[in-house]
């Protein structure tokens, strides 16, 4: 499928265009759970859900509500991106008729697959990740918080997923489709956080 000047809109805007918006969210909640499976992110299930106290809730109804309040700060870190990107967008389709915007693209997506074949590491600060780990605690707020700051620890691993959401959201220039896609893409991201805060599973190791 292509945009009305002629430039590739990629395999969400396909699924949009061939299957409508419920198809094309879809797509974007299997690739948050797909992102929590990378190595950035699964190791930190365990340690997270234990530091807001989901898995020592006294009851499971307790740690349901800590895992979605977790989720809901994840989900309110990405969903201004993709409402920004959307509104910022107006150019994109034309910037993607430029083939040296498209080349500079490509190598950005050539670096992130790279890096998650194991060619070098992309992590933020060791001082910035020890000061982020140590935000939140125990609690409502705690939670919340911890989802905030877990995009920021996750960025190196959930980039590649992002970079492509985002084009097609600036692409798409539909500040709602941008919100909703990114709404679902962060709820899929913390749908395994919250199963296991829920139900105090034990993962097996990553």
């Amino acid at each position: 499928a292509r945009a009305a000047d002629g430039s590739d809109t990629g395999t969400f805007e396909r699924a949009l265009a061939e299957h409508g918006l419920l198809f094309a969210i879809g797509a974007c909640y299997l690739g948050g759970i797909v992102a929590s499976l990378t190595p950035c992110v699964w190791p930190m299930i365990p340690i997270t859900v234990s530091i807001f106290g989901a898995t020592e809730s006294k009851s499971r109804l307790r740690g349901a509500a800590l895992s979605a309040t977790y989720v809901l700060g994840i989900a309110a870190l990405f969903t201004p991106l993709g409402v920004v990107a959307a509104f910022t967008g107006k150019g994109m389709g034309a910037a993607l008729a430029n083939p040296y915007v498209v080349c500079v693209i490509a190598v950005v997506f050539l670096a992130l697959a790279a890096s998650m074949f194991g060619a070098f590491e992309l992590a933020l600060p060791a001082s910035l990740t020890n000061r982020v780990s140590n935000v939140g605690g125990v609690g409502f707020g705690g939670a919340f918080v911890l989802g905030l700051v877990l995009g920021l620890i996750a960025a190196p691993c959930t980039g590649p997923f992002l970079t492509g959401l985002l084009i097609w959201i600036a692409n798409s220039k539909n500040i709602l489709i941008g919100g909703v896609a990114m709404f679902s893409f962060a709820i899929g991201l913390g749908t395994p956080f919250f199963a296991a805060g829920t139900f105090a599973l034990n993962l097996p190791r990553g």
